[in-house]
């Protein structure tokens, strides 16, 4: 089967690889440039 993305024709399986790949770099915090976002950090004292 095939869908259309973006103005193109694509396969199905193709397109949901590329969102199974999209997901799992949004959970693994890879930055879409490759480069991780610096984290916050906060200094506590008591």
């Amino acid at each position: 089967m095939h869908t259309i993305w973006n103005g193109q024709v694509v396969s199905c399986s193709w397109l949901a690889d590329q969102k199974r790949r999209k997901l799992r770099e949004l959970l693994e915090g890879v930055s879409p440039t490759g480069v991780q976002p610096r984290t916050r950090t906060i200094g506590l004292s008591v």
